[in-house]
């Protein structure tokens, strides 16, 4: 490479007479208007012919004297004077950045139990306090890949007065959609912390009360039954005790129409009238 000097700037190099003259071509004066002469001052030249240097333009009019200077570099990647990299044309102004993607977020009601039953017992259709209608509105965060959208859906109880809501994270380039589920089971039945002795005890199975509020999770007021009790690894439920907890779950989830009297229990004896109550008066 053969270089004879160094590239320099000269004349007027302030940022809005420099671009008003690239706006117009570098062909005339942004002072007077008049036509410009161009000297190129090379620098040096490269092995394979590339120059680099200065361009001097002044202006033609004696009574102006206007001028200004550009670097250019014939080998550079960008534009051939490289000091108006990203330069653009009046109307031309680079279009705002989009605002970065939101992340879903969480409202509303949080406990797990009354999500779990919302999107379980109630397919996400009705309010898990008094069972009325909701409503869903979608706060997209912004779409993947594959133009699939990811974000909030936030569902609202109609019933005036209610006033609850809950939501649930979504991403419709997954399976489930609502990625908080994808390891919740179906079929469970939710029993209050207060009342689950007294449901216990009715089912004949007052000793698993203390395993049972062991097994509260993250200290909700809720407890979760699941027919796998391979899930509670504290209860270690026999296989007989697990037979009675199994039917007194589905006497409890699918009570019968028609309940025996007390009167009529009563007479088939204490352990009769136990196992009836445990089937018929498990609280809910």
């Amino acid at each position: 490479m053969a270089a004879w000097g160094s590239q320099f700037s000269s004349g007027d190099q302030s940022s809005d007479a420099r671009k008003a003259f690239w706006a117009n071509g570098f062909k005339t004066c942004v002072v007077c208007g008049s036509t410009v002469t161009e000297t190129k001052e090379v620098a040096g030249c490269r092995h394979n012919g590339d120059g680099y240097g200065t361009d001097v333009f002044t202006c033609t009019n004696p009574k102006c004297s206007w001028s200004t200077s550009f670097q250019y570099d014939e080998a550079g990647d960008g534009p051939y004077y490289y000091e108006t990299r990203g330069w653009r044309l009046p109307g031309q102004e680079e279009p705002p950045k989009p605002p970065p993607p939101k992340a879903p977020y969480s409202t509303g009601d949080q406990a797990h139990a009354a999500r779990h039953r919302f999107w379980d017992r109630l397919g996400m259709a009705a309010c898990a306090q008094c069972s009325a209608p909701v409503s869903r509105a979608d706060d997209v965060a912004g779409k993947g890949g594959q133009g699939h959208e990811f974000g909030t859906a936030i569902f609202t109880c109609t019933r005036q007065g209610c006033g609850w809501l809950t939501s649930f994270k979504y991403d419709k380039a997954k399976v489930p959609e609502w990625v908080e589920t994808k390891d919740w089971p179906r079929g469970i039945t939710a029993l209050k912390v207060t009342e689950l002795g007294v449901w216990l005890l009715k089912a004949g199975l007052g000793h698993l009360v203390e395993p049972f509020h062991a097994e509260c999770i993250d200290g909700e007021t809720l407890v979760r039954i699941q027919d796998s009790l391979g899930s509670y690894p504290k209860l270690k439920v026999s296989q007989e005790d697990g037979e009675k907890l199994r039917a007194a779950i589905a006497a409890y989830a699918h009570p019968e129409p028609a309940r025996t009297a007390p009167r009529q229990a009563a007479a088939k004896g204490p352990a009769a009238a136990a196992g009836s109550a445990g089937a018929r008066c498990c609280p809910s």
